[in-house]
């Protein structure tokens, strides 16, 4: 009987901790697949499933790796978050980049979508 109570007890905080990913922790994994990427499909997992959809209605797919290309280039090498936001189901990033970029400042979307945080668009603005 404590056998049984010691496993299910592990069982849970494995599975609550499974799922503990912050919002910018899973940006910033995002964002390293996005840079290490050659397709669009590695990147499908950290989006909700609307933004997917949302993808290939806009571009047929002899259109989707350039437009992912252009995703992928137009992305700093490297980021940081220097804020953080979350309300409700929602949360707001700010970015920053720190290497030499055209983009001084990103934003990411993400909302919960089966109890992980994805991505519903990310910004980046040139000035």
């Amino acid at each position: 009987m404590i056998i049984k109570a010691t496993l299910a007890a592990l069982l849970l905080i494995g599975v609550s901790h499974s799922s503990t990913k912050s919002p910018s922790q899973v940006y910033l994994e995002y964002h390293a697949t996005l840079k290490q990427s050659f397709s669009d499909s590695a990147i499908w997992p950290y989006y909700i499933k609307s933004a997917k959809e949302n993808f290939e209605r806009q571009f047929p797919p002899n259109m989707r790796g350039r437009a992912f290309y252009i995703m992928k280039s137009a992305a700093p090498a490297q980021v940081r978050v220097s804020e953080e936001k979350i309300e409700g189901n929602t949360a707001t990033l700010i970015l920053i980049p720190t290497t030499p970029s055209q983009a001084d400042r990103g934003e990411a979307i993400l909302r919960l979508e089966d109890g992980s945080w994805k991505l519903e668009r990310v910004v980046w603005r040139v000035p």
